[in-house]
């Protein structure tokens, strides 16, 4: 789970030799400690009705000695505030990690690496799936057997994904030149990864299709065909 998504607050250690929360009473001390992560799940709002903090904190507490472990702790905590509307904290910002927009509060660097690896091993598992669904697309067209955990099949996708392409570009690919080189005896051992997705993968890509000729244009392109070839034999005839 991303870092950010994730809302803590942070508990020093030293607290516990403090003299201000040594000072409260240990019902108080649990509901200090309870207010810090309220305030991390409210955005430091707390709602100040007694009957929704006694929700908040599972407690069986009665209104009284809510108000009374809420004044104890205003005593010790002077940046523990109120207002018209909910309690909050001053300067929470330093007891968290939840940044808002344009905040100029830094995630710790030890995070943030974890927070880019692993995104980075979600982007590689994501890469591997649509390999696999390429090269099965691929083996399905041309009835071929293709592995997907070949380093140089990898490594050729790859570069094409890092060039903008899509599994549907490879798609298309697949269907084009099947259809340019799977009758041709001479082309079609060049149906294959190593070929397909070169550096040629683009032309690929844009090549034509091929053209539809009616009864008339073929009539006409043989008729072509029959001239050129009775020329040749007349000038070799010479």
């Amino acid at each position: 789970m991303p870092y950010t998504t994730i809302h803590w607050v942070k508990l020093e250690k030293r607290l516990l030799n403090d003299h201000k929360f040594i000072a409260l009473s240990e019902t108080g001390q649990l509901m200090y400690l309870k207010f810090l992560m309220v305030a991390a799940e409210t955005f430091n709002k707390i709602p100040k009705k007694t009957c929704i903090i006694r929700l908040l904190f599972r407690t069986t507490l009665t209104d009284t000695e809510i108000k009374k472990h809420i004044k104890e702790i205003k005593k010790m905590f002077p940046k523990f505030k109120e207002n018209k509307h909910y309690f909050y904290f001053e300067e929470f910002e330093t007891k968290h990690n939840w940044v808002s927009p344009g905040s100029s509060q830094i995630i710790p660097k030890d995070v943030q690496e974890e927070d880019k690896e692993e995104e980075k091993n979600k982007k590689k598992i994501k890469r591997r799936e649509d390999i696999n669904i390429i090269i099965d697309d691929l083996n399905n067209i041309i009835k071929s057997a293709y592995k997907s955990d070949t380093p140089k099949t990898q490594e050729l996708i790859y570069a094409r994904f890092k060039d903008g392409f899509s599994i549907q570009d490879f798609k298309t690919v697949h269907r084009k030149m099947a259809k340019a080189w799977g009758v041709d005896n001479k082309m079609r051992q060049y149906l294959r990864p190593q070929t397909l997705y070169s550096n040629k993968f683009e032309s690929y890509l844009n090549r034509p299709d091929d053209l539809k000729i009616s009864a008339s244009g073929a009539k006409t392109y043989q008729a072509g065909q029959d001239w050129l070839k009775d020329k040749r034999e007349k000038e070799n005839a010479k």
